[in-house]
C-alpha cells in the first residue's frame, strides 16, 4: 500500500499513520514489529511527512518530529516530497529512511487514549 492509502485507512479507522516522540515509543513500535506482527519485508510506513517546499519535518498528525533515528545518511532528501518509512538494515534494526509517496510498504495505525 501507498503512504497516503495506508493514512485513508487509519483515518477511516479512527486513528493515524504511527508516530512516536521518544526513544521508548519508537523502541514500543519496533518490538511490535519484530514480537507481534512478525513482518519480514523491508518497509514500514510510520506517519512522518515533508512539505515539498522544504522545512522541518512532522508527524501527520502536526506535532514537529524531533526524534533521530534515520538510517546511515538519511534523510537523503533525494525526492522533492518526503514520506517516512522504517527500512529494515538487517535484522531486528528499523530505522527512519526518506521515500517518496508512491513506495509501497506495510503499514501501523495507532489511536490516541
Amino acid at each position: 500500500m501507498k503512504w497516503n492509502q495506508a493514512k485513508a485507512v487509519c483515518h477511516a479507522e479512527g486513528a493515524h499513520l504511527v508516530s512516536f516522540e521518544t526513544t521508548e515509543e519508537y523502541y514500543a513500535v519496533k518490538a511490535y514489529i519484530g514480537t507481534v506482527w512478525h513482518f519480514s519485508g523491508n518497509m514500514i510506513i510510520i506517519g512522518g511527512k515533508k512539505a515539498s517546499n522544504g522545512g522541518p519535518v512532522y508527524w501527520e498528525t502536526g506535532e514537529k518530529m524531533v526524534i533521530d533515528i534515520w538510517g546511515d545518511g538519511e534523510p537523503n532528501k533525494s525526492f522533492h516530497y518526503y514520506t517516512f518509512l522504517y527500512k529494515k538494515t538487517k535484522p531486528s534494526a528499523y530505522l527512519m529512511d526518506d521515500a517518496n509517496e508512491n513506495m509501497y510498504g506495510k503499514f501501523i495505525c495507532e489511536k490516541n487514549g
